[in-house]
């Protein structure tokens, strides 16, 4: 930004005004410019008379109509805005003269942003003091809005054939669509596409002690070795007893011997086994107190320092929103809560798995299989997702069933079938296979 436009204070001098006009006239004098103009944001120029002009040079180009002087001046006084002479027309053509126009539009781009961020950061500093948000409520708000002002308004208005236009392409030039995130298991990334979409919502839920936490562990896992970035949220174990379940998973070794022995030969296969694991792309936050508003914020941070392709958590239903907020009906509690990581999965194009209990009502059921209507706390979760799938294993009601016999039911999938996939499990690893491959 040049030197003489800044004040000490950091402020640009009034010349600011004579660059805005200047990227005006220049749009005047050459049209192939208003492109540029009208893709800005309704707000970009400060002066009301210029943001008038502006969006009649943007109306007048969509119309494809002649632009100069005498043309933008009729359609300002047909349209009553802003009082704009010939005359004040005349100055602002004058005012683009010694203007750099790429330069200078990207100056007042540059200085659009930081007028924003200002208005983001007085907002904070009022709201500080307030009790109208906690504050991670505001920490993930503040996030959202920097965010934001990477993405014009504009921006989320499309024109189908812009978007169906490059799948057409990639596809008629043999390349595949995105796969989406693969969970590893064959039956589950072929019913899914490929695997879970960027920018879903899916829920894997069970009863307690049916195998949830291993199953999304195991899927984190995967994908990190597949070289996905991936954000392990822990709610109900810490991140010790996960390691210890994924050593106990690479090794065959039992955690429960892994903690009890004090032979070194284990622990020198867990070395072996764990070392290829150190660069896996996997975070894990096992803050059993955070709440839903900063975990999304924690997500949105990690998205903006080296990006994010999955977030698991596990499991929903144990944030400590519904701890804080006992007055607030726990059925639009949790439902909002399933809301707001559906948004984060859109707005960090990335997918989401949130782990969840089920209720009773399968205990008492005939076959003691689950179905939708099984998710606990709310209907809102099956509203929102854009997959279930339940877990179930046979051997958890029945002792002399088969303990390693295990369905993972693909309850909804709003872009495929659904149907249940056969599982084994193995609990000595603390892993499910797909019946198609063991190893």
């Amino acid at each position: 930004m040049p030197e003489d436009l800044i004040r000490t204070d950091g402020t640009l001098q009034h010349d600011y005004l004579k660059i805005e006009a200047g990227l005006l006239g220049a749009a005047i004098i050459n049209p192939e410019y208003v492109a540029d103009i009208a893709d800005l944001p309704k707000d970009f120029f400060t002066k009301a008379a210029h943001r008038d002009l502006a969006l009649t040079l943007k109306e007048l180009w969509l119309a494809d109509q002649p632009i100069d002087i005498a043309c933008v001046h009729a359609a300002i006084q047909a349209a009553a805005r802003t009082k704009t002479s010939l005359l004040d027309l005349a100055d602002i053509t004058g005012e683009a003269v010694s203007l750099n126009f790429t330069g200078h539009l990207q100056l007042l781009e540059d200085w659009y942003t930081r007028r924003k961020i200002k208005h983001v950061a007085a907002q904070l500093s009022q709201k500080a003091f307030t009790l109208s948000e906690n504050a991670d409520e505001m920490v993930g708000n503040a996030i959202q809005d920097l965010t934001n002002l990477m993405q014009s308004d504009e921006a989320t208005l499309k024109h189908f054939w812009e978007i169906a236009n490059p799948l057409i392409i990639r596809g008629e030039s043999g390349r595949p669509q995105e796969p989406g995130v693969p969970s590893g298991l064959g039956g589950l990334d072929r019913a899914l596409g490929g695997g879970f979409k960027r920018g879903t919502l899916n829920v894997l839920a069970a009863r307690p002690a049916m195998g949830k936490s291993a199953l999304a562990l195991q899927w984190s896992v995967y994908a990190a070795r597949q070289g996905y970035q991936v954000l392990f949220i822990s709610l109900e174990m810490s991140a010790e007893n996960l390691i210890m379940r994924l050593a106990g998973s690479e090794t065959g070794i039992e955690p429960s011997v892994l903690r009890q022995t004090v032979a070194k030969e284990p622990w020198a296969k867990v070395r072996q086994a764990m070392t290829p694991l150190a660069n896996l792309p996997l975070w894990i936050c096992d803050n059993s107190s955070i709440t839903s508003s900063r975990a999304i914020a924690l997500a949105k941070e990690l998205k903006a320092k080296q990006g994010l392709d999955l977030v698991i958590v596990d499991y929903l239903q144990r944030f400590v929103d519904t701890l804080r907020e006992r007055h607030v009906n726990r059925n639009h509690l949790v439902g909002g809560i399933s809301k707001a990581f559906a948004n984060l999965a859109r707005q960090a194009e990335c997918a989401v798995i949130l782990v969840s209990q089920l209720n009773r009502k399968p205990d008492s059921s005939a076959d003691k299989k689950p179905s939708l209507a099984d998710l606990r706390d709310s209907g809102e979760i099956e509203q929102d997702a854009d997959t279930v799938a339940l877990l179930w294993r046979e051997g958890y009601y029945d002792s002399k069933a088969d303990q390693t016999k295990t369905e993972l039911i693909l309850a909804k999938n709003r872009e495929g079938p659904t149907g249940p996939e056969p599982l084994y499990w193995d609990a000595a690893k603390v892993r499910f296979f797909s019946t198609e491959r063991r190893d």
